[in-house]
């Protein structure tokens, strides 16, 4: 799911920032949670990610951060989530981060976006996310204003692209692998 030429995408420099994500599984809704990201003046603006961010002194890496983050982003608890695996890590270069994807599911119903951090929490219903018809191709520019045709997943006219679409994609063969 790379889809262009990112010179970096497989060398993790070692100033990369740490952060960890959570592709978090909602079992009642049967669906993933993502989440849209608002938009402000940076490179990550509007973006569909996974709840998830930096790591902070404070964590037990990468665990702490992602279970802290999606409590802060969506107003999940940890003690409402259960950790079971976790994906390959990617490194994004206009960010300088390497993010660390754990796998976990929850049945707690009530999500609570965090205003500033998350535009709007979307529930993709596995389902859906197996079918062949949400894999597409789309013209993205990215933050320095270069175009590149690159393979997406289209959800309601939502476009996930780069770094959540590769995680999603690892993702998406072991959903599939395991039915």
């Amino acid at each position: 799911m790379i889809g262009y030429d990112r010179p970096k995408a497989t060398q993790t420099p070692p100033n990369a920032r740490k952060s960890a994500v959570l592709c978090l599984l909602h079992e009642p809704t049967e669906s993933i949670i993502l989440i849209q990201r608002p938009s402000y003046d940076g490179v990550h603006s509007g973006q569909i990610a996974f709840p998830g961010g930096k790591w902070e002194k404070s964590d037990e890496f990468p665990t702490g951060t992602a279970l802290r983050e999606t409590e802060e982003e969506i107003g999940v608890p940890p003690s409402e989530i259960e950790l079971f695996g976790e994906l390959t890590s990617v490194y994004i270069p206009p960010s300088n981060f390497i993010v660390h994807p754990l796998v976990g599911k929850t049945s707690y119903a009530t999500f609570q976006p965090e205003a500033r951090e998350v535009e709007s929490i979307i529930h993709l219903p596995i389902r859906t996310f197996l079918a062949p018809s949400i894999l597409s191709t789309e013209q993205i520019t990215i933050s320095t204003g270069v175009k590149y045709t690159t393979p997406v997943f289209k959800y309601e006219n939502r476009v996930i692209w780069g770094a959540t679409a590769m995680m999603l994609s690892e993702l998406r063969h072991f959903i599939a692998a395991s039915l």
